[in-house]
């Protein structure tokens, strides 16, 4: 047999098996560990700051979601969700944490239904699922059974009008699915991670795209890419090098939390854990730990979807000044939602202070929330 026809088979036996249902090699993004502050300009083409100031102090912002144009901001501590429009008009658009039948004892996680236009609450206290007009008027709500898990995680809203919730703790980790139009739900569980059978988790590990959803493990450097159907289409390992929690280590936890934390606490030999998830059309935003909880450090990576590059960095730094900041959010054309720390920048030196004043003047020093909004640079 000739080279050519030998190519030929080898081809076509490529093809058969991709049909069969055979999946190629999971895709490796080496991750370059940095515990640097990177300088904005670096990492945004476009960014902006937004000074969110009320009638009333606003403690925090824990999350930001993005709808019709607008961006809906969640107070974890006074369980309400603000309104930001596109002509930056801040409002409060929901409020109504109580004992009441029409009303929620906290906010874990909030979403919208992509059909209705109602908001959907999630009170982990009440394991219920509370809907609300556009205009903040209570609809209807939803109790899931107790049993099924410790707590519930982010969720979304799917295309044949059912909720996903992520499920935090519990024996495994798996996904309820909320049929509203059926008034019933059903758990499922992935069973091709190493994970699956650990309990260890966290309220940030999914993150919806156009397709389905992307998910990764607290403990696994793995991003699955899933259907909502729940059937994996792809996955990405990512490669932290001396730093990642092997397989076979996740295997040996036998779902010990003294294990586990003996594993994660230990920063003499610093691993990365923890890991959150946050997509939008071209890029991964990837969080961790690297090390312990307490001394260690809090990282970002920054995965471009096509290329595989990554960008790892601690926080921002604006004209060599040190800022600290987390990201609570995203919106779809590639630009991510950062939270700054307002008690970090009102400790600034009078000269530092001056140095950022042209990107955050002296009069957002009042103890309110800063967001800056960047729109991440090639790379």
């Amino acid at each position: 047999m000739n080279s050519k026809c030998t190519l030929i088979l080898l081809f076509i036996l490529l093809v058969s098996c991709q049909k069969n249902g055979e999946e190629e090699p999971n895709k490796t993004i080496k991750v370059s560990i940095s515990t640097e502050k990177t300088e904005i300009s670096e990492l945004f083409s476009e960014f902006e700051f937004i000074h969110l100031k009320y009638d009333e102090l606003i403690p925090s912002i824990f999350r930001v979601k993005e709808y019709n144009g607008d961006l809906f901001l969640l107070d974890g501590r006074k369980d309400r969700i603000f309104k930001l429009d596109e002509n930056g008009d801040l409002d409060i658009f929901l409020q109504a944490s109580g004992e009441g039948p029409e009303e929620y004892k906290s906010i874990g996680n909030f979403e919208f239904n992509h059909n209705s236009g109602e908001l959907m609450v999630f009170d982990n206290v009440q394991r219920t699922l509370h809907n609300f007009t556009n205009e903040g008027q209570f609809s209807n709500s939803f109790l899931i059974k107790p049993g099924f898990a410790a707590s519930y995680g982010n969720f979304f809203h799917g295309p044949k009008n059912e909720i996903i919730l992520d499920i935090v703790g519990g024996k495994n980790h798996r996904f309820l699915k909320v049929f509203v139009d059926k008034n019933g739900y059903e758990l499922f569980q992935l069973l091709d991670s190493a994970y699956h059978d650990l309990n260890y988790g966290n309220d940030r590990q999914i993150a919806q795209n156009k397709d389905g959803f992307s998910s990764i493990y607290s403990v696994e450097s793995t991003i699955f890419q899933n259907t909502y159907d729940f059937i994996k289409t792809d996955s990405i390992d990512l490669d932290f090098g001396e730093f990642e929690i092997l397989k076979s280590d996740l295997k040996n936890l036998s779902n010990n939390p003294n294990l586990f934390f003996e594993l994660i606490q230990n920063d003499e030999n610093k691993k990365a854990h923890s890991f959150g998830l946050l997509e939008t059309e071209n890029f991964y935003h990837v969080s961790f730990y690297l090390g312990s909880l307490m001394r260690g450090d809090f990282l970002n990576t920054l995965i471009h979807k096509d290329s595989k590059n990554s960008k790892t960095f601690k926080g921002i730094k604006i004209r060599g000044v040190e800022l600290e900041s987390i990201i609570i959010g995203q919106i779809s054309d590639d630009r991510f939602i950062l939270s700054l720390n307002i008690e970090y920048i009102n400790n600034l030196t009078e000269e530092q202070k001056a140095s950022i004043s042209e990107y955050i003047p002296t009069d957002y020093l009042d103890d309110n929330p800063i967001l800056l909004i960047g729109k991440v640079k090639a790379f």
